[in-house]
């Protein structure tokens, strides 16, 4: 994969396709629409919404979507930027950083795909929605990386993995993700849901409690433990 720009000037893969490097202010909404919306680079140390990892040719007789799909999958993202990458299965003290795919295909321009990279909220059960962040990601303050923790609201009587993390870290109470846990790392098929207790348990630590995917959610891609520790 092509090595990830964070600072100094980027290099255009071709004229008038975004750059490696390079920070956009997309809305959540174009991110739903899989070809880039035209617009200009903005500062990355302003507010920005995605910087660009990837930056690359799109072969022909593909399609298009599907393909920048495939090349921005989420932990190639990741390492590209130097962010939630997992250390023997481990990912310590996750940032809510996600990965974008986008097909440029606009007149005069080489067809090329976009990987990139963005903050992102939790609204809802399922929705994850865009949020505005300053700096290069490689780049990220102590407090910026604070800001883009993992938290969720404790709520008495609900079960711990039943609300969204929508709220501030700063917010208490509060559950805290402190690490992820990525069993694609540590078993090639689901082991069952009792071994995936038993060994989140340990890998989590004693004061924290961990959601476990189902045999259900196996299938599905839902390989991923969250380990939550209860601040007061």
């Amino acid at each position: 994969m092509m090595a990830f720009v964070a600072t100094g000037t980027p290099a255009h893969a071709q004229t008038g396709v975004p750059a490696v490097g390079e920070c956009y202010q997309v809305t959540n909404q174009q991110t739903y629409d899989d070809y880039w919306a035209p617009s200009a680079a903005v500062p990355c140390a302003g507010p920005h919404s995605i910087q660009i990892t990837k930056s690359s040719v799109l072969p022909a007789d593909v399609n298009a979507v599907t393909f920048a799909q495939d090349h921005c999958e989420y932990a190639e993202v990741w390492t590209d930027a130097g962010v939630n990458q997992a250390l023997e299965g481990i990912v310590a003290r996750p940032l809510r950083l996600d990965a974008f795919y986008f097909v440029v295909r606009e007149p005069g321009v080489t067809a090329s795909y976009l990987c990139g990279i963005g903050a992102v909220e939790q609204r809802g059960s399922h929705d994850e929605v865009l949020v505005s962040m300053r700096g290069a990601v490689a780049d990220l303050s102590a407090a910026a990386k604070a800001r883009l923790q993992f938290c969720s609201k404790a709520v008495k009587g609900a079960p711990l993995a039943a609300k969204a993390i929508t709220v501030p870290c700063t917010t208490t109470p509060r559950w805290q993700v402190t690490r992820w846990i990525m069993w694609d790392d540590l078993y090639a098929a689901y082991p069952g849901e009792g071994v995936l207790r038993a060994r989140a348990a340990r890998l989590c630590g004693s004061r924290a409690v961990a959601s476990v995917p189902s045999a259900e959610a196996w299938p599905g891609g839902t390989h991923r433990s969250w380990c939550y520790v209860k601040h007061a």
